[in-house]
């Protein structure tokens, strides 16, 4: 089984942890008046993001503001998929079919239910770089 690198784990303990509110549809969705929602991915932009430009977008709609991370708001930056080692910038499992935007948005899997499988196949989801 393919090893974890730090990265690729400090993510899926964030995932696991509890501490994020899930959505779908954009990385990071905020507003004054609710509690900010991510996708799986962007989680990944959240704990990453030191290493990115950030600001805000109101595309969605007036009262909802997206974090903006290197220019993206629904697909990981290039950023996020050097650091995890991804395969592109949608999480694409290259064995099964879907990708982590398919299991976040449209499977509605938990974030727990995503690091499981992540953990139980981490190959599907990242380039081995040894």
């Amino acid at each position: 089984m393919q090893a974890l690198t730090d990265f690729q784990e400090q993510w899926l303990t964030a995932l696991e942890s509890g501490n994020y509110k899930q959505g779908s549809g954009k990385l990071h969705k905020t507003t004054d008046k609710v509690v900010d929602r991510f996708c799986c991915l962007g989680v990944a932009c959240d704990i990453f993001k030191d290493g990115m430009r950030q600001g805000l977008s109101t595309v969605a709609q007036a009262t909802v503001s997206c974090v903006v991370y290197d220019d993206d708001i629904a697909v990981a930056p290039s950023y996020v998929v050097d650091k995890l080692n991804l395969y592109d910038n949608e999480g694409n499992n290259m064995q099964e079919g879907y990708s982590l935007v398919e299991l976040n948005d449209d499977l509605q899997l938990t974030f727990a239910e995503i690091a499981t499988r992540i953990r139980e196949n981490p190959a599907n989801y990242f380039v081995n770089k040894v």
